[in-house]
């Protein structure tokens, strides 16, 4: 393996790029890394929008699915189905209704979930790759599955931002590092828990 270095955080935002697949692409640049999704929120101008219908644009979020439905089996004849279902208690909803007719909790609210999603939310998925730029082709054209899981949760893959880290350093196209790579995402995933990864490893 190469002499270690401090891996340095990149960010890649799809949504100020103006084009196809490979515009967006151009600025993804070919190194082996280890990435993530994370999903971007749009809440209406809070100087534009009535306390109701910003409410209702936090309330449809919250209603979103947030994680992959899984099925698994139990026992010789039981089948069991998991799926996300998130919502706001009736005495919340009504204390949320109260407030955003404050433009000021509306401003506060709306500097959160659109700059400063990520301080609180998990990724969306961590993934590993040899080419950062090749693998991210492979998820824009739905070949990975992902575009699809993302898209039950009404995000579009392209209107998401990637963060990743890279890691020549520590890749030299052997086997081994390979495996080391491979080590490294599934630390992160177990760590934080990305809801649309299917599997881990």
């Amino acid at each position: 393996m190469h002499t270690p270095t401090k891996p340095s955080l990149q960010e890649i935002d799809f949504d100020r790029v103006r084009g196809d697949v490979d515009d967006l692409l151009e600025i993804v640049p070919g190194v082996p890394a280890v990435y993530s999704w994370h999903r971007r929120f749009r809440p209406p101008a809070p100087e534009h929008q009535q306390a109701e219908e910003f409410a209702a644009y936090v309330l449809s979020e919250i209603a979103r699915p947030h994680a992959v439905p899984r099925q698994a089996r139990v026992g010789p004849v039981y089948r069991v189905h998991l799926e996300s279902e998130r919502s706001l208690p009736e005495g919340k909803i009504a204390d949320l209704l109260r407030f955003c007719a404050d433009l000021t909790f509306r401003r506060e609210l709306h500097a959160l979930l659109a700059d400063h999603a990520d301080t609180f939310a998990p990724p969306l998925y961590v993934g590993r790759t040899r080419s950062l730029r090749k693998r991210l082709h492979q998820h824009f054209l739905g070949e990975t599955g992902l575009r699809e899981r993302l898209q039950t949760a009404g995000i579009e893959i392209t209107t998401a931002r990637v963060r990743y880290v890279d890691l020549s350093a520590l890749y030299d196209e052997n086997e081994d590092d390979d495996a080391a790579i491979a080590v490294i995402e599934d630390v992160l995933s177990r760590l934080f828990f990305p809801p649309f990864t299917v599997r881990y490893g």
